[in-house]
């Protein structure tokens, strides 16, 4: 009889109601009309290779990010680097030592990151990088783009702000010039000049409309900030470009600008638990709490940019700030509520709803702490997956968009042949690759399908235990397992020449495994190679595991399996 892979891909609370698990595989759905063999097939989650290193910052990524024109950057520890194509970390500046996420956002001039208490700019252009110290600035967890202003929370309350509108680095920063003292000078030409560019003092960039009446400069209109400046810096213009050969005129930098109006200010208005994450779905802002949430949408009223969207009000909030992504219009996050916590939810229009299980409910739940968990998204193949992992607890978890069906994702380390949490901390999708960063190490590695390793070599172990067999509890003897399984696929000059998987069961309902048998893959080219096993004794509930870690691409349909009813 066929054994197929109907189920769920993970089990239930109790093991005699299911055993279902499965790591470093995923789920997918054959389609009816292709007169599929089997309704799903279980395929490969994605290997890793390198793609850069600093081997002088052996830390944690706290943030991979992927700008709007294409460029990319990371932190990692205390450092941010701008990343080039090739792998290459270039330092762009130093940010504080905290153990925090990093979250990013910008708007095609520049670069605004987050660590939960400071924040930092950095020009797309230069890569110039500074602190924001401007007062109006009141740190953020998180920062989005939407609407021509970055949105912040503002940390422990419920209130959240916004930049002005396509706010630049000396701006940001604070560096760009804003209002000055005019030293007229004399024997210029009468007339408003457009674009000059001013010189001298210790930044660059500014430009402004000058006006020119009875031989002198009277009005210096900016109409570029610059950056880098100081306050009691003194510019001044080349004569030729404000008519004439008039001399003496200087302007005296009195202050810098700001991207920030202390009034731009406002509150999540249907609870007052702070918020805690920032999500832009569908143009508008998702404002999740630590216990409710509200969606609000860019009006352009008078007072504040962004309006409350009436009924637009969730009674569900979040215990992990970091755990809240985004995928195209679909908002995930790990639920906290006034009834209770740690049930993953899935946001579409104005509709929350649980995507987890009772069982991983309840597993999350026995966790030291899941306020720890960090979410992103990413698409491999064709299937956008929903990341869910916990450092402390030291599990990764993989929701599959298409499929609806969960995963462990895990790393193996082999000096103790333990399974852990996959090294991934933060995602981007740069230079057309999905690039993690590492939890640990300072490592950015690049995740293709067409890998089967980990980091190059690392062995990734992959389990996927069947259903329970029972035969109205009777004794069955099994004669044969047969894995339906790809084979042949190995590269026929590789070591070892042909690759194995292993056979284990269980007889006691799924509590323990008993010795793994091997069995061949096949060598290279050979499709037809059945893989079997034979004479596996008798159970009254049987549960077979497949276990394999082949550096070569399979696929696992299910199995056939040939049993008889015992006499006795």
């Amino acid at each position: 009889m066929r054994l197929p892979l109907t189920a769920k891909a993970y089990q239930e609370r109790s093991g005699i109601a299911s055993t279902l698990r499965s790591i470093n595989l995923y789920a997918e759905l054959n389609k009816d009309d292709a007169q599929a063999v089997v309704p799903i097939t279980y395929y490969q989650t994605p290997g890793s290779l390198r793609f850069a290193n600093d081997n002088a910052n052996a830390n944690v990524v706290r943030c991979t990010y992927r700008t709007s024109i294409g460029t990319a950057y990371c932190v990692v520890g205390t450092t941010v680097y701008f990343v080039s194509s090739n792998g290459v970390l270039n330092t762009v500046g130093f940010i504080a030592d905290r153990p925090s996420q990093i979250y990013a956002a910008d708007n095609g001039l520049a670069v605004v990151l987050v660590d939960g208490v400071g924040g930092y700019v950095i020009d797309m252009i230069s890569n110039d990088f500074h602190q924001i110290i401007d007062p109006a600035f009141y740190g953020a967890n998180y920062v989005v783009f939407q609407d021509t202003f970055f949105v912040f929370n503002r940390p422990g309350t419920n209130q959240f702000y916004i930049s002005l509108s396509q706010s630049n680095f000396g701006m940001l920063s604070n560096t760009g010039v804003d209002t000055g003292t005019i030293v007229g000078g004399a024997l210029y030409t009468d007339g408003t000049y457009l674009s000059v560019p001013l010189t001298g003092g210790s930044g660059g960039g500014a430009v402004a409309n000058i006006t020119v009446a009875g031989g002198t400069v009277t009005v210096v209109d900016i109409v570029d900030f610059g950056s880098n400046y100081l306050v009691g810096d003194v510019l001044s213009a080349d004569a030729a470009n404000i008519g004439g050969t008039g001399a003496g005129f200087t302007w005296t930098v009195d202050t810098t600008a700001t991207a920030f109006d202390p009034l731009d200010i406002a509150a999540k208005s249907g609870s007052a638990d702070p918020i805690v994450a920032i999500l832009t779905l569908h143009d508008e802002l998702w404002l999740i709490g630590a216990l409710t949430t509200e969606v609000w949408v860019g009006t352009g009223a008078a007072d504040f940019f962004f309006q409350r969207v009436q009924g637009a009000f969730i009674e569900h909030g979040c215990i992990a700030p970091y755990s809240a992504s985004n995928q195209d219009v679909l908002g995930f996050w790990l639920m906290r509520d006034r009834q209770g916590k740690n049930i993953v939810v899935q946001a579409s229009g104005y509709d929350v709803h649980e995507i987890s299980t009772p069982y991983l409910v309840e597993t999350f739940s026995n966790y030291v702490v899941t306020n720890d968990a960090i979410g992103f998204c990413f698409q491999i193949s064709g299937h956008a997956f929903y990341c869910l992992t916990f450092p402390r607890a030291n599990k990764t978890w993989l929701y599959s968009l298409k499929s609806k069906m969960w995963n462990e994702w895990n790393w193996f380390y082999q000096t103790d042949g333990s399974l852990n949490r996959a090294r991934a901390n933060c995602c981007m999708f740069a230079f057309d690759m999905n690039i993690i960063g590492d939890w640990e190490n300072g490592k950015l590695y690049s995740l293709s399908s067409n890998l089967f390793t980990d980091d190059g070599d690392v062995p990734i172990i992959r389990i996927k235990d069947f259903a329970h067999l029972v035969n109205n509890f009777d004794r069955v003897s099994y004669k044969s397992f047969d894995a339906d399984m790809e084979v042949g696929t190995a590269d026929p000059a590789a070591d070892p020449p042909e690759p194995t998987v292993a056979l284990s069961w269980s007889d006691d309902r799924g509590k323990s495994f008993g010795f793994p048998l091997d069995q061949s893959l096949g060598a290279g080219g050979e499709y037809l190679t059945t893989v079997s096993w034979n004479r596996l004794g008798y159970a009254r509930d049987r549960v077979f595991r497949l276990q394999w870690s082949a550096a070569i691409r399979t696929a696992l349909n299910g199995a056939f399996v040939e049993a008889v009813k015992g006499r006795t």
